[in-house]
């Protein structure tokens, strides 16, 4: 077996580290523009819970009937019928459509 020179097991050493220590965030961003004081409500459908800021009560009403109505013909096309499916509008963001 052959031994690796020291410049490649510094950069195998530090690319493990980058790999381990690297924080990882799944499905969760955090970018600061949410003032502390937003209260969160929701909308339970039959096939939905939408999730908005308060200031954004006719949108997410107006989403979750859009939502309901598209949720049997794509149920119906993809050929499965999952349950109660969580959706966040997030209207705080600087971001346009960056996290969809």
């Amino acid at each position: 077996m052959e031994r690796l020179s020291f410049s490649a097991r510094r950069f195998w050493f530090f690319g493990m580290l980058v790999f381990t220590v690297v924080k990882s965030t799944a499905q969760f961003y955090s970018k600061g523009e949410d003032p502390g004081y937003l209260k969160w409500e929701q909308i339970r459908t039959g096939h939905f819970r939408v999730i908005y800021p308060e200031d954004f009560r006719d949108e997410a009403r107006r989403m979750a009937h859009i939502l309901e109505i598209y949720y049997e013909p794509n149920s119906a096309y993809l050929g499965n019928r999952p349950g109660i499916i969580p959706v966040i509008l997030h209207n705080h963001s600087v971001l346009s459509n960056g996290f969809v």
